[in-house]
């Protein structure tokens, strides 16, 4: 076949098409191979000038297009590509044909794009859609579509190389397609949207950029002109909607119907159906988008969205909600803030916990699920005062600035959360060093946002109330003035409806009070203005708000002042209205009601002898202190919150007196508010055996739980023992863990109580209980410090009277102790005497103690165990009297003294003597060696001569083996000298009696962390027996035994002026461990002097066999027998670590030191 000729042309393309027809139905690609070899051929066989040249190049690039779909070869696309090019160029045919073969041309140039795109590089796709751009006619709709893609291109090539030219040249790009769309698709809006969508992709990023309001409200212009065809297209095209106006609303003061609208079309993603992906992503930005509106409009509707996301959740995997519903929590915060509801707090960290363990760590949503945690952990904290969950907050926001770019729009979210969180470490610590970075951070939060940002508020705020506190320590006004700026302009800001505006009402009355206070020119309208915003902060609040008490308190101090300037009732009035409204907020925390009695209703109420209020505000606040320090909290945690509210307790019970209530109510007032955490510590060791004999499944369950809470130092009689202390359950327990914990205790007490013969269960003493807690013929004197009155409380026989101390004062007894424990002063005896004559002859007088005992049998003598409260527990009032004459008036010469924190804690000494004497444990003193038992006494004795880094103690091998030396052969004992405190532990286990001669000392700053002194493994360090070891003891459990003798400084003493009710000191905790008596020191004892009182005391206690009694017996025979014999004796050594110079010590220091605590 001659191929010059036309003809021929035409049979290889009339082969070439039966081939395809072939392949259409088979998809083998050897046909279409050949198909396209003839069609190449057909094309080779036809002139240049043949008007068939076109029509075969056409056929051939069909065929290559073919080729090009079934095998992804490049160069057969390029190839197509070029056939394509000259097909255009040789057509001079019909215009209508043409234009088909431009779109056909198009189609192949937008596939090499997209080919380019997959396989190379965005930059080359970028130069391909430029050429296309210039290859295709402006008037031709596939021009328009090329636009587009360039536009995308280039968006794409910004997003990878972030420069702002590809951006902006790709806006360019996009609005010439969109402008151009609207002439070339006129009946085609499919495409015309598409292009419009392409700009909005791109133009969001620029206003992501700029923040400029005309790139915005041309967005919002664009989604009007977006058709949709699917359900699906709607829903995106409604949340793209939403987004905008809500940009609108937040960055530039939209109207508030825009938030509604976005609500509104967020909504839409219901129409989605159930199972799609996005379903869940598009629920997640419904939440963010009512939050919003919430926070702005302050409607509700918070508890029926709630509804609509369990809803949804049920729905879907666990996984799915975790990973998707990233703005839960903001939900959440809401519920939490708006009803203090605890359990709604738990419920949004528990989920933002779960959502972080399958988010990847690389992922971007990483740095935001850490920091919103912390921001929850942070508000759980505020509220509940665990430090670990504060320490837990400060790292997790730490960690989300760190894994956010200094130039991401989050970083603002990031940097806030932290600076809160280290705002609420400067409250703990009041450290000024930890204050300087929180306003470093809100200063640069300030900075980075814009001025127009809706938000703005909310950091102006922030810093306002870091200034505050910053001019509270320095005094410098230019602080407070700023921070009055930043709160007045943040006022200003919110939205009158906004739900947080009335914090910025009341943070602005505070700080308005506090100029006002400075006094300074220009100041004398600040308490005016200060009144207005706190009316208008409370008028704000609803009822039930969490914050009301915190908005009421300041109002509150700002109209107290104005009634002490004007002397008007009205204005006082109003004044106690608020004050007992504030203590009624049943919503707000605790703390925040006891800081405001605490603080504010106290002072104000004793100065203006307002009784019957102070008594009404007092006994409500005293039932909180149980709720403000829950179970839930480790203990140092609630040293910190009770330590605040010292003495609260006293005025609420002196407060009760005065206004005529009853002297049972008042006493009980005062156990209720005393002791708090021994209180607690005592409930968990009560006797459970009569709930095990009728309900062995609740005691069972009761042990567990209050073992998890409450763990027992786990002690092993022999073996290894390594770390003394296993790894017990609240070591490993969480917050969260402690407080679920402590909520199934909660239940469990509840169901344990509703059987009548459990119905007071663990519940504090009743007044039954009180007045049956003093033993046969003994006394329990009460001596309750109040700044208003002093009182002695007498329970003996079923009876509570009382004795009115009116030379007692507390700021006199706060005097007295203070210089007592600092030396005396030069005349020591004299504040015995003042003692005296203050308040305990009186005491002892009501009791018909009037006059000296005869004789050494103290169990003729009268008992009385002293539960002093506040600063007398700093003063020795075994040793009150008048001692430097024979006069006998002195307690020592006519009672026998005992001391105790509470009327609760010798009630438990009572049922443990109760269940002895049911058990018949111990064994008596074995006489002859035969006689010795498994069960008889053990004595575990301990010497630390030496201790390192501390005073060597010469005295204290002595006074261990003259009470070896005692003890009859026969009797058990364990000689331990230099012991570690693992080796110490193991043999304390089963012992009767624990005696130690080494050093004590005790922590200001930590109570619990107070401790005896002891060796190491390697005997170049101590590691103490601490009061939170010995709290964890469990001997009770096993036989309690009989005395802990702890011959060292300080035992029975606390540092901490705030804490002394509180009773954490190593005497106390040797009564939690078990023991049933305790002896022990106030202050420094001497080395030399402890020999002599031991062995007086284990005279006594042995000649008894170990009788009760005994013990306190002994102890009041030595101290009598030590002043009686004192004069002239010098020593220069103590047991507190410290060598003091060799001077003769104060007279009443040397025996007013030892005290016995125990029943």
């Amino acid at each position: 076949m001659n191929s010059s000729e036309p003809a021929a042309a035409a049979s290889l393309d009339a082969i070439s098409r039966v081939l395809i027809q072939s392949y259409e139905g088979t998809r083998q690609l050897g046909l279409l191979l050949q198909a396209t070899t003839l069609s190449e051929q057909a094309v080779t066989a036809t002139g240049v000038d043949s008007p068939m040249q076109t029509f075969y190049l056409s056929a051939l690039v069909n065929n290559l297009t073919r080729q090009f779909q079934h095998t992804g070869n490049e160069q057969v696309l390029d190839s197509a590509i070029r056939c394509a090019r000259e097909a255009l160029a040789t057509f001079s045919g019909d215009p209508r044909m043409r234009w088909a073969k431009i779109q056909n041309f198009a189609f192949l140039l937008e596939t090499r794009i997209k080919l380019v795109v997959e396989r190379h590089s965005i930059s080359q796709a970028v130069e391909l859609a430029e050429e296309a751009v210039g290859e295709i006619p402006d008037d031709h709709a596939n021009h328009t579509r090329l636009l587009g893609i360039l536009s995308e291109q280039l968006w794409r090539r910004y997003k990878n190389g972030k420069q702002e030219q590809d951006l902006f040249e790709a806006i360019e790009r996009g609005e010439e397609a969109v402008l151009e769309a609207q002439r070339t698709m006129p009946l085609n809006p499919s495409d015309r949207s598409a292009t419009a969508s392409i700009l909005c992709r791109v133009l969001e990023d620029r206003y992501l950029l700029k923040s400029d309001g005309r790139d915005l409200q041309r967005l919002i212009s664009l989604t009007e002109t977006i058709s949709v065809n699917t359900t699906a297209q709607q829903v995106e095209l409604n949340f793209m909607r939403a987004r905008y106006l809500a940009w609108r609303y937040g960055d530039h003061g939209g109207p508030i119907t825009d938030l509604t609208c976005a609500v509104e079309l967020s909504m839409s993603f219901l129409n989605m159906p159930r199972g799609d992906p996005n379903r869940i992503q598009s629920l997640d930005n419904v939440i963010y988008y009512f939050c919003m509106k919430y926070d702005h409009a302050g409607q509700g509707g918070l508890n029926e969205l709630m509804a609509l996301i369990r809803t949804e959740m049920d729905q879907i995997k666990p996984n799915e909600s975790q990973q998707h519903l990233n703005n839960l929590y903001l939900l959440q915060m809401r519920r939490y803030v708006n009803n203090g509801d605890l359990e709604v707090l738990n419920e949004a960290i528990h989920g933002c916990e779960r959502a972080l363990d399958v988010i990847n760590n690389e992922d971007e949503m990483w740095a935001t699920g850490l920091s919103n945690l912390g921001c929850l952990l942070r508000m759980r904290y505020e509220r509940l005062g665990e430090s670990d969950v504060l320490e837990e907050a400060i790292g997790r926001c730490n960690a989300a600035v760190d894994a956010t770019r200094e130039k991401d729009p989050l970083i603002v979210l990031m940097k806030t959360n932290l600076a809160l969180c280290l705002a609420q470490k400067y409250v703990r610590t009041t450290l000024l060093q930890d204050l300087r970075p929180v306003i470093k951070l809100g200063r640069d939060v300030l900075e980075a946002v814009p001025e127009r940002n809706i938000d703005r508020f909310k950091y102006l705020n922030n810093l306002g109330v870091w200034l505050s506190w910053s001019y509270m320590q320095t005094k410098d006004p230019c602080e407070l003035d700023e921070c009055i700026a930043h709160i007045r302009e943040a006022v200003k800001l919110a939205p009158p409806s906004h739900i947080v505006r009335h914090n910025f009402l009341n943070n602005l009355c505070a700080s308005l009070k506090m100029r006002h206070d400075r006094g300074d020119s220009g100041s004398s309208d600040d308490l005016e203005d200060a009144i207005k915003h706190g009316r208008e902060a409370v008028t704000q609040l609803l009822s039930h708000h969490p914050m009301k008490a915190r908005a009421l308190r300041n109002l509150f101090e700002a109209l107290k002042i104005r009634y002490e300037q004007t002397h008007n009732y009205a204005v006082r009035d109003e004044a106690l209205a608020i004050m007992k409204e504030c203590i009624r907020a049943d919503e707000s925390p605790p703390s925040h009601r006891l800081n405001f009695v605490f603080d504010d209703a106290v002072p104000w109420l004793e100065a203006h002898d307002n009784w019957r209020d102070l008594s009404e505000i007092t006994e409500s606040a005293t039932e909180l202190l149980g709720r403000v320090s829950p179970r839930s909290l480790r203990q140092q945690d609630q040293q910190y919150l009770l330590r605040r509210y010292a003495g609260l307790a006293s005025t609420a019970a002196a407060a009760a007196l005065q206004t005529g209530k009853s002297k049972e109510q008042a006493l009980m007032l005062l156990e209720q508010g005393r002791g708090t955490i021994t209180s607690t510590l005592l409930q968990n060791r009560r006797s459970i055996s009569s709930l095990k004999r009728k309900h062995p499944e609740w005691a069972k369950k009761f042990e567990e739980l209050r073992d998890a809470l409450d763990p027992p130092l786990s002690v092993m009689a022999g073996g290894a023992l390594g770390n003394a202390l296993q790894a017990s359950p609240s070591v490993s327990l969480s917050p969260n863990d402690r407080y679920r914990t402590t909520e199934e205790l909660n239940k469990l007490l509840i169901q344990i109580r509703e059987d009548d013969a459990f119905k007071s269960f663990l519940l504090p003493l009743t007044t039954e209980q009180l007045m049956s807690a003093a033993p046969p013929n003994q006394t329990i004197v009460v001596i309750n410090v109040a700044n208003f009155r002093c009182d002695a409380f007498l329970i003996q026989s079923n009876q509570v009277s009382t004795v009115d101390l009116p030379d007692l004062t507390h700021n006199v007894v706060e005097a007295k102790a203070k210089l007592f424990r600092s030396g005396g002063g030069r005349d020591p005896f004299g504040i015995l005497e003042w003692l005296w004559d203050a308040a305990i002859e009186r005491i002892l007088v009501r009791l018909g103690a009037d006059k000296a005992c005869v004789g050494h049998d103290y169990a003729d003598w009268p008992r009385v165990y002293w539960v002093p409260t506040g600063p007398l527990r700093l003063l020795p009032i075994h040793a009150a009297g008048y001692h430097r004459d024979s006069s006998g008036r002195s307690v020592l010469d006519r009672v026998v003294s005992s001391y105790s924190l509470s009327v609760e804690e010798i009630l438990y000494g009572q049922e443990i003597k109760t269940e002895i004497r049911q058990a018949k444990h111990p064994a008596p003193l074995p006489s002859q060696p035969h006689d010795q038992t498994e069960t008889a006494p053990k004595f575990v004795l301990v010497s630390m001569e030496r201790t390192p880094g501390n005073g060597r103690l010469p005295y204290a091998p002595e006074e261990v083996n003259t009470v070896r030396e005692m003890l009859p052969p026969c009797l058990p004992r364990n000689y331990l000298d230099q012991p570690s405190r693992d080796s110490l532990l193991r043999a304390m286990v089963g012992c009767t009696v624990f005696h130690f001669a080494g050093h004590g000392v005790t922590d200001r700053g930590d109570p619990s962390l107070s401790g005896l002194l002891l060796g190491s493994d390697d005997g170049n360090s101590t590691i103490p027996l601490t009061v939170r070891d010995l709290q964890a003891l469990r001997f009770h459990e096993t036989g309690p035994p009989l005395l802990a003798y702890l011959s060292a400084c300080s035992t029975g003493r606390i540092d901490d002026d705030q804490l002394v009710d509180e009773g954490i000191h190593l005497m106390g905790a040797c009564r939690l461990a078990g023991f049933r008596h305790v002896i022990g020191s106030l202050w420094e004892v001497s080395d030399r002097l402890c020999v002599e009182v031991a062995k007086t005391v284990y005279e006594t206690i042995l000649k008894a066999h170990l009788d009760d009694a005994s013990v306190a017996h002994g102890l009041h025979h030595a101290v009598r027998m030590l002043r009686a014999k004192l004069d002239g004796i010098q020593d220069g050594t103590q047991r507190n670590g410290k060598k003091r110079s060799r001077r003769r010590l104060p007279g009443p220091s040397l025996w007013a030191a030892f005290i016995h605590i125990g029943v």
